[in-house]
């Protein structure tokens, strides 16, 4: 991939007469309506940028953007660079630390085989982001992507930058956000190197990507549509943590739900436990290709697929038949209940519930017929199925933490950013 230093659109808390945390938000994707209010409480908030409940939305985006830039309360570096860009936070019961570089990436058609994709995505969602980048001509968040260094030498360029941070703030989940600058010519030089002939897989950002990818096509004459600002994360990163992301059943035929247990007794092993407690413990030692079930009220068990089944029922060597999201989507959920493809991409019959203490509380509601938990596809994972040219099923990823919009942004007209 190539990648290139550039000038970043960052904002002035002082112009702003605002800390930094007040005026920067989680991606759109994540914000719920009470959370979304508290962040426009702030009126220089790029909440009040990526999304509004005014009509005629993307004009005033746009309008905003302008007038905060001619206030000064946004403003462009003083010269190209690369950033780094590190969290800490506490996940699994230990805190880790992310460093992710952050720089504009060269747009690459996914047939290139340079940027992969790794799930599938919806057109509705990509209309809503076309609107607003065609109306700002603004970068306004991340794609996050991630590569194989196995030397790790990004990651040793980006340490040495780690001294006097642009911005510094813990969010209000206790996560600390830094950013730093990378002005080092040699520094910047050896990344560039090293990242000119390793592919990306996009870990989160699918929509904005592809986005970019048809405004490019419609409008090659616009200055800048030809790269994207990106965070870039190695594999090897210690900090890379992917949390997994449960399915919780609703709306389903009663009679198939009671079915369900026999049914799988068939072609899996079924292991019962007692509390939702032990069904995640155990699910964690569990062997390759089990998935957890919990059938209320109290009913909990782990079932693993008997290897013929999974010869028989999944297309021979794939790499995406190493996840046990592909074997709940393609095997279980189409035969045991009724789920088939459409039913699955309808948003209806499936709760997505990312983090498993959010997923018992959601069960212990009684809205949901059955829960099924999952382990966390590795990074690696990802990697392989990408390089292979298949797609997950939508939400097997929850990389966590997200990155945030706002703290670095970057305008398509800008001539370093070309």
């Amino acid at each position: 991939m190539q990648i290139k230093p550039f000038s970043a659109l960052y904002y002035d808390p002082k112009k702003a007469e605002a800390a930094i945390q007040n005026l920067v938000s989680p991606p759109y994707d994540v914000i719920g309506a009470e959370l979304e209010q508290e962040l426009k409480s702030c009126q220089y908030n790029v909440i009040n940028i990526l999304f509004g409940k005014e009509n005629h939305t993307y004009d005033l985006a746009a309008e905003r953007l302008s007038n905060w830039i001619g206030k000064g309360v946004l403003k462009n570096d003083a010269q190209e660079c690369l950033y780094v860009y590190e969290q800490t936070f506490n996940a699994l019961g230990n805190e880790h630390v992310r460093t992710a570089l952050v720089s504009v990436v060269k747009l690459e058609p996914y047939e290139h085989q340079v940027i992969l994709p790794h799930e599938a995505t919806l057109p509705k969602h990509i209309d809503d982001r076309y609107r607003l980048l065609d109306a700002t001509q603004t970068n306004t968040g991340m794609i996050f992507m991630i590569y194989d260094d196995p030397e790790s030498v990004v990651d040793s360029e980006m340490e040495k930058a780690k001294t006097k941070p642009v911005y510094e703030f813990v969010d209000f989940d206790g996560i600390t956000h830094r950013i730093f600058r990378i002005f080092s010519a040699t520094s910047i030089g050896k990344i560039t190197r090293i990242l000119d002939d390793r592919k990306a897989v996009i870990a989160d950002g699918h929509h904005r990507y592809e986005t970019s990818l048809r405004y490019q096509k419609d409008f090659p004459e616009v200055e800048g549509t030809s790269y994207i600002m990106s965070a870039l994360v190695n594999v090897r990163n210690p900090g890379l943590i992917v949390l997994p992301t449960h399915r919780l059943l609703y709306g389903i035929e009663q009679s198939k739900v009671d079915a369900l247990e026999k049914n799988l007794e068939k072609n899996f092993d079924l292991n019962y436990c007692n509390s939702e407690k032990e069904l995640l413990e155990a699910l964690e030692n569990a062997a390759d290709n089990s998935i957890g079930f919990w059938l209320p009220p109290n009913k909990f068990f782990i079932a693993t697929a008997k290897e013929e089944f999974i010869n028989k029922e999944l297309p021979q060597n794939r790499p995406l038949n190493t996840l046990e999201v592909t074997l709940l989507h393609e095997a279980i959920l189409p035969t045991q209940l009724g789920l088939d493809k459409e039913k699955q991409a309808a948003h209806a019959y499936i709760d997505y519930v990312k983090g498993t203490d959010e997923a018992i509380i959601k069960m212990n509601s009684g809205r949901y017929q059955v829960g099924t938990f999952l382990r966390t596809v590795k990074a690696g994972q990802v990697l392989q199925v990408a390089a292979s040219g298949d797609k997950m099923p939508q939400k097997s990823t929850y990389f966590f933490p997200k990155f945030w919009s706002g703290l670095l942004m970057r305008k398509l007209s800008t001539p370093s950013n070309q």
